[in-house]
């Protein structure tokens, strides 16, 4: 929809839409990106994803209050790598259950590869401050079988 599209929206139409139910997904690689963290200006690794299908522990009268698999599969997600010591392990392992092979590469010849990788997560709901609002969070990932 254009802006003018949704510009023309009723007020009174307008709804939250529901949260993606919890539960395990498998995830696409649609992108990668650097950046810097607003506070203590560490450097990560933004990766995007989208929702490719639903695992079998995902309340299926729960997908279809959010929307149905073709509403849940059109929203994005993303979840951010920090580049320190004490963390870059977490990208290798993330690397290791996209399916890639390690041995004799750095980890910044594997991330232009990652686009398109497929990869199993666990999706959680996590509230706003006020609990009025719910987003979907990654909370961890594990390999296809």
């Amino acid at each position: 929809m254009s802006f003018q599209d949704l510009m023309s929206k009723a007020a009174d139409e307008v709804e939250a839409p529901k949260a993606t139910p919890p539960g395990t997904y498998v995830l696409a690689v649609l992108s990668t990106e650097t950046g810097e963290s607003q506070q203590k200006k560490t450097p990560f690794l933004r990766v995007h994803f989208s929702i490719v299908d639903a695992g079998e522990d995902v309340d299926a009268d729960a997908l279809e209050e959010a929307g149905g698999m073709a509403k849940v599969a059109t929203r994005k997600l993303r979840h951010e790598f920090y580049i320190t010591d004490d963390a870059l392990f977490r990208l290798k392992d993330f690397m290791t259950m996209c399916g890639f092979d390690l041995a004799g590469k750095t980890l910044g010849e594997i991330v232009p590869d990652l686009v398109g990788a497929q990869v199993k997560a666990a999706l959680i709901q996590k509230a706003n401050q006020d609990g009025t609002v719910f987003y979907t969070n990654i909370a961890s990932f594990a390999p296809m079988d």
